[in-house]
C-alpha cells in the first residue's frame, strides 16, 4: 500500500525552503503525491528528526509562564483545589479568606489570624466589637513600649505618606520624649497624636474614629465623641451604654488603675497591660478587652481641625492621675495634636 504524502510534512515544518520549491502544480494534475521507495521515506524520516527545533530557554519560561497562569485560573473557578484552603482563597496563590472561612495557618487569612481552623474576624491581640450586624476591632490593650518600640525600629517617618494636619512629622522622630518607664509590657506613653497614627496605619489599622463599614476611616466628629453609637473607641468602652464604665453603670474604685489605687498616690504609676483582671469589659463580647479606664489616657482620631500640630484632639478614658468617677467611656479631654505627656498613650482599631 503506497504511503501519502501526509507521512512526511513533519520534516517540511522544518525546512522553509522545501514548501516554496515543491511543485505544487505537479501536486494538482495527478492526485495525491505518493512516495513507495522506502529509503527515501526513511531518508525523509531521518531529516525530520535531525532538524527538529529544540525548545529554547525562552520557551521553557512562556511555558512556566502559563502553567503559572493555570494556576491563578483556578482562584476564581467556584471549587476548592490546588493548595486552596477554601474556595477560591488561601494558599499560596489566591486571596486571603475572609472571616469564616477555612484555613491552615494565619497566612490564608484576610486577618492574619487562623483560629480553630476557621480565620477569625480580627487579627490576633484585637477583639472583635459587634455593632448590628457588622463588626469592628480594637486593640485588647494599649500599645506596648515593647511594640512601639519595635515600630520605632522598622519605620522612619521620612518613609510614611502622612495625612496633611502630620506633614511637620515627616522631619521629626517617632521615639518617644522622654523614654517612659515601666518595662516593656507598660503602655507606651510621651508619644504625639501623629506618632500613634503612623502605629495604627503601619500595620493596616487605624487610630480608633468613627463607626463606618467598607474601606470607611473618618475621624469621630469632635462634638460627638460621647455618643457610643458614633465612635469606635466609645461604643466599645462601654459596648453602646451611657453612661458608663467598661465593667459597669456605676464607678468602682478597685477595678482599673486610678488614682484611688495607685501605690503611690497617681504619680508614676502605669501597669503592666492586662495586669488588671477586674479592669475588662463587662459584656462576654468583651470581656478580654482591658484598661479602657484608667492607666493612661488615649488618643483618638477626633480632632478640632485638620490644620496641622495645634489641632485639638480627644484623649480618652482617664489615666492613672484620675479619679475612677472621671476615668469613664464618656471622659475626652483634649490635647494638642503634637503634644506628648507621659499620661497618654493610645491603642488601634481594624474595619
Amino acid at each position: 500500500m503506497p504511503r501519502l504524502i501526509l507521512g512526511v510534512l513533519a520534516s517540511f515544518a522544518a525546512c522553509s525552503a522545501c514548501l516554496l520549491t515543491m511543485p505544487f502544480d505537479d501536486l494538482s494534475k495527478d492526485g495525491p503525491l505518493v512516495i513507495t521507495d522506502s529509503a527515501v521515506i526513511d531518508a525523509l524520516v531521518d531529516i525530520s528528526v535531525d532538524t527538529a527545533v529544540p525548545e529554547t530557554e525562552t520557551d521553557a519560561v512562556v511555558d512556566a509562564a502559563a502553567d503559572a497562569d493555570a494556576d491563578a485560573g483556578t482562584c476564581g473557578n467556584k471549587a476548592m483545589d490546588g493548595d486552596e484552603t477554601d474556595i477560591d482563597c488561601g494558599g499560596a496563590t489566591c486571596p486571603k479568606c475572609t472571616a469564616g472561612r477555612k484555613c491552615k495557618s494565619g497566612s490564608d487569612c484576610a486577618s492574619t489570624n487562623c483560629e480553630s481552623g476557621r480565620c477569625a474576624t480580627c487579627p490576633v491581640g484585637m477583639v472583635r466589637v459587634p455593632v448590628g450586624a457588622l463588626a469592628y476591632c480594637i486593640d485588647a490593650t494599649e500599645v506596648t513600649i515593647g511594640e512601639y518600640d519595635t515600630f520605632v525600629a522598622k519605620v522612619s517617618p521620612k518613609s510614611v505618606t502622612f495625612p496633611t494636619q502630620c506633614k511637620w512629622k515627616s522631619t521629626g522622630s517617632f521615639a518617644p520624649t522622654p523614654k517612659p518607664g515601666g518595662g516593656t509590657n507598660a503602655p507606651v506613653r510621651n508619644v504625639d497624636w501623629c506618632d500613634a497614627w503612623a502605629y495604627c496605619d503601619s500595620l493596616g489599622n487605624r487610630l480608633c474614629g468613627q463607626i463606618g463599614t467598607g474601606s470607611s476611616k473618618n475621624p469621630t466628629p469632635y462634638d460627638k465623641y460621647d455618643d457610643p453609637n458614633v465612635g469606635q473607641w466609645r461604643h466599645a468602652c462601654s459596648y453602646g451604654a451611657s453612661p458608663a464604665w467598661p465593667y459597669g453603670p456605676s464607678a468602682d474604685t478597685n477595678k482599673c488603675n486610678t488614682v484611688e489605687r495607685a501605690p503611690d498616690g497617681g504619680t508614676n504609676s502605669v501597669v503592666a497591660v492586662r495586669s488588671l483582671p477586674a479592669c475588662v469589659g463587662a459584656p462576654s463580647e468583651l470581656n478580654a478587652l482591658y484598661d479602657m479606664s484608667g492607666n493612661v489616657a488615649e488618643w483618638e482620631d477626633s480632632c478640632q481641625g485638620t490644620t496641622g500640630p495645634n489641632d485639638n484632639c480627644r484623649v480618652r478614658g482617664g489615666s492613672y492621675r484620675d479619679k475612677a468617677s472621671t476615668a469613664s467611656c464618656g471622659a475626652g479631654t483634649t490635647r494638642q495634636r503634637d503634644d506628648r505627656q507621659d499620661w497618654v498613650g493610645f491603642r488601634c482599631c481594624r474595619l
